[in-house]
This record gives structure tokens, sequence and C-alpha cells, in this order.
């Protein structure tokens, strides 16, 4: 599994912030693009390692992100 890194100024598609399903208890929304993704818009590439328990470990640098 691998995180891509998205410049948003990039994309040519619209995103659109919107509930998960169920939504979010604490009101979270996720970015979903509606058309193809632009690989000029990919800045980088990150693989996203799993734990010992199986769940995926979000590496420090992406888990703070707030790009919106």
């Amino acid at each position: 599994m691998i995180v891509l890194v998205i410049d948003p100024d990039r994309l040519t598609a619209p995103v659109r912030w919107e509930d998960g399903a169920p939504p979010a208890a604490d009101g979270a929304q996720f970015p979903h693009l509606y058309g193809a993704l632009d690989l000029a818009a990919v800045i980088a590439a990150r693989p996203l390692p799993v734990d010992a328990d199986g769940a995926f470990d979000v590496p420090a640098e992406l888990d703070d992100a707030d790009d919106r």
C-alpha cells in the first residue's frame, strides 16, 4: 500500500469534501476526486507500512497533515 501526496492546485478534476459512510462522529469529512487523477498532481509517493497488529502505521509527516 502506498500514499500519494497530491498537489491540489495541479488537479483539473473537482475535489469535494464529503461525509463518510457512515458519517464520522467528529464531523470529519473526506476528499473525493470527481474525475481522473492527473499524474502531474502527484508530487510524492510514500509507503504505508503495517504494524505487528495489522493496522496501518501512518507516517508522522502524513498523520498531522491538514490539506484543506
